[in-house]
């Protein structure tokens, strides 16, 4: 089976859903279908997510293909799909991952913290509940390599910058209170 094929199609196929200035019924349930599958195709092979990063075709950025469907979609129901999809790919163990390759937790844990500052400007539940959850899981496998005293400990606390982070959150804070 050439999951790679199946990847560029799944992707294609999201990508021009959410395109859609409205989604109907049947649109959603393409997208949690189609997520499912991609989700699938990742579990069962862990190459692929690299090739999600670097795709052959530029129709899906990777970037732009996560925050589209997580945080842009105004549809709850597509977020969430998004949410449950995501947190499944982070949860890969491991030892499932090629070395030298990219982490799906670390990427995306990254790319969430970077656009955290525009949580404000959309509906972000599903956004949020995703970043709560993979900053527990980062900082879970952080504290059991230092356990095992691995050199591997000090670039996985390095994913996101938290001083940025915070930054962002003060800074949102003190927007709201203006507003207020």
């Amino acid at each position: 089976m050439d999951y790679s094929a199946i990847q560029r199609q799944v992707l294609s196929l999201v990508s021009q859903v959410l395109k859609k200035p409205k989604l109907i019924f049947e649109d959603k349930l393409i997208l949690e279908h189609a997520l499912n599958l991609w989700s699938g195709c990742l579990l069962h092979s862990g190459e692929l997510f690299d090739e999600f990063m670097k795709p052959l075709d530029t129709d899906v950025v990777a970037d732009e293909f996560v925050l589209s469907g997580l945080l842009y979609c105004p549809y709850e129901t597509v977020r969430e799909e998004f949410r449950q999809c995501l947190a499944a790919i982070c949860r890969l163990a491991p030892d499932q991952t090629q070395p030298g390759k990219t982490k799906p937790l670390d990427f995306i844990l990254k790319l969430l913290s970077v656009n955290f500052s525009l949580i404000s400007e959309y509906p972000c539940k599903q956004y949020f509940e995703l970043f709560c959850e993979l900053l527990d899981k980062h900082f879970l496998e952080v504290a059991s390599k230092r356990q095992l005293n691995s050199q591997a400990a000090v670039a996985a606390g390095q994913v996101i910058d938290s001083e940025a982070l915070l930054s962002t959150v003060i800074e949102r804070i003190r927007e709201e209170n203006q507003k207020a």
